[in-house]
């Protein structure tokens, strides 16, 4: 009774109290439950943006960010479990309309401009992703499918000419069919993303030979772990045999460290509510000293 008297007394330093606890420990529960979320997302997007493949090689994290394809392929055929395998090779680039306005990203690792996914599009029903309208590029083409979504922002139709600018230098695919944009392909990179021949893609980025991971499709009711853990025990150190979930490793890496940073807030404004609940009840001990004086003067 007593002490709901003192703090009815200051209610703005009560409401103060109030509010500060309440969010440190929202501030807390947001940043655990943003960030499991977007982690769960990214290995949904990049799951489905595999498509048929239950495992993948890739480069380690210490290595180059392509790999030998004739090395992984061999690696991957000695698996009796394999029945067939998927080479991608992704390159970024920016659009040269839109090179003026590009700005490069701020946080170390993380890629900007537009992703090209280089796979063998001679093969539709082997690719994670299905087509809106057009056709696939063919090998040779020069050609380009873009996600649906880019090419209605872009203003692109069949037979346009998109130019891209890397470091390598400059190329120019022609626009020859639209993605699916529920296909998990589209969904990277915000919806910036174009399939290519992957000779095609080789060739304009000087990669001829090199990929960036190769997908394998496993026989039914195959053990993936087992074949997971004996690749692990052969590939060589520059190589890693992960799921297509994996793939969002460095993403997931980068989020964590915004994370962690979202965490030290947190954890701060949690101290910080800590103390303004301490210097409230410190500050009514201190005014109520006469009367606690008192009672103990009385025999309380």
């Amino acid at each position: 009774r007593y002490t709901l008297q003192n703090l009815l007394r200051h209610p703005w330093r009560t409401l103060a109290t109030i509010l500060g606890v309440a969010l440190g420990i929202a501030a807390v529960l947001g940043t655990v439950t943003v960030g499991d979320n977007i982690n769960a997302n990214l290995r949904d997007v990049f799951t489905r943006a595999s498509g048929q493949a239950e495992l993948l090689l890739a480069p380690s994290s210490t290595a180059r960010a392509v790999i030998d394809a004739q090395v992984a392929e061999k690696l991957a055929r000695a698996q009796p479990e394999v029945v067939s395998t998927i080479a991608t090779l992704e390159s970024y680039a920016v659009v040269r309309q839109d090179a003026g306005k590009y700005v490069r990203p701020l946080i170390p690792g993380l890629q900007g401009g537009f992703l090209l996914s280089g796979q063998p599009t001679e093969y539709p029903d082997a690719l994670s992703t299905k087509l809106s309208s057009g056709t696939f590029p063919a090998a040779g083409s020069s050609g380009i499918a873009v996600a649906q979504a880019y090419a209605a922002r872009a203003g692109l139709k069949l037979g346009d000419t998109l130019e891209f600018v890397a470091p390598i230098g400059s190329f120019k695919f022609r626009v020859t069919g639209t993605l699916k944009t529920d296909s998990g392909l589209s969904s990277l990179n915000g919806g910036q993303v174009g399939i290519v021949n992957l000779v095609d893609l080789q060739k304009a980025t000087f990669l001829t030979g090199r990929i960036s991971y190769l997908g394998m499709v496993l026989r039914p009711n195959s053990d993936a772990e087992g074949v997971r853990t004996r690749l692990e025990g052969v590939v060589p150190p520059n190589l890693n045999a992960l799921y297509p979930a994996g793939r969002g490793q460095v993403s997931s890496g980068l989020i964590q460290t915004v994370g962690s940073g979202l965490q030290v807030l947190a954890a701060t404004l949690l101290a910080l509510s800590g103390f303004l609940a301490y210097n409230t009840f410190a500050a009514a001990t201190v005014e109520r000293r006469r009367e606690f004086a008192l009672l103990r003067t009385l025999g309380f």
